[in-house]
């Protein structure tokens, strides 16, 4: 493990400590679930990124979806 001095506004802190004894979570478990969150988060928008360019054009989404045959539901498929 590393250690890791940080600042935070009092406010930011503060709402950390009230949440920290709030759920019996030390704070710097606290402290290392929220970045590992906000790095999941990032990591997911460039997740996306990459594949939203690999993604069919609309025209060929189109050509793909005409494909599909105009048929209802099936029973217990409906809306």
């Amino acid at each position: 493990m590393s250690a890791l001095t940080i600042q935070l506004p009092d406010s930011v802190f503060s709402a950390m400590m009230a949440l920290s004894k709030r759920d019996g979570v030390p704070l710097d478990s606290l402290f290392a679930t929220a970045a590992a969150e906000k790095i999941s988060a990032m990591y997911g928008i460039d997740f996306l990124d990459q594949h939203a360019s690999q993604a069919p054009t609309q025209e060929e989404f189109l050509r793909i979806l005409s494909k599909v045959p105009n048929n209802p539901p099936d029973p217990g498929d409906e809306w």
